[in-house]
């Protein structure tokens, strides 16, 4: 179709084509995100909802689309930033809120 190439190169800039050329498979910025996020929910769960861990584990497993192993992998990989939310942040509900507006922090 004539013109394609051109409302391509409008709609997609340089630099997501330079992304993709540079590398391929997941974005460790955007899986280092979710991790975070997950951290912050097993947060949660466990210490403000009050969820035992293997209940804790399912529901972060359904929200993330993640298999429970997975779950479990993520949380022990980050483990460092899992002992600075529960020892020294201690978010409150309200804070969690404000910090990731778009979930439901109020189960």
């Amino acid at each position: 179709m004539r013109g394609q190439q051109t409302l391509y190169n409008k709609v997609f800039t340089s630099e997501m084509t330079e992304q993709k050329a540079s590398g391929i498979g997941r974005s460790k910025a955007l899986i280092s995100k979710r991790d975070e996020r997950m951290i912050y929910r097993y947060y949660y769960y466990t210490h403000i909802i009050g969820k035992n861990y293997p209940d804790a584990i399912q529901v972060l497993s359904e929200q993330f689309d993640l298999s429970q192993i997975r779950v479990i992998v993520c949380i022990n990989e980050n483990n460092t930033r899992l002992k600075e939310v529960t020892q020294r942040e201690k978010p409150t509900q309200k804070e969690l809120k404000k910090k990731y507006p778009w979930m439901n922090w109020f189960d």
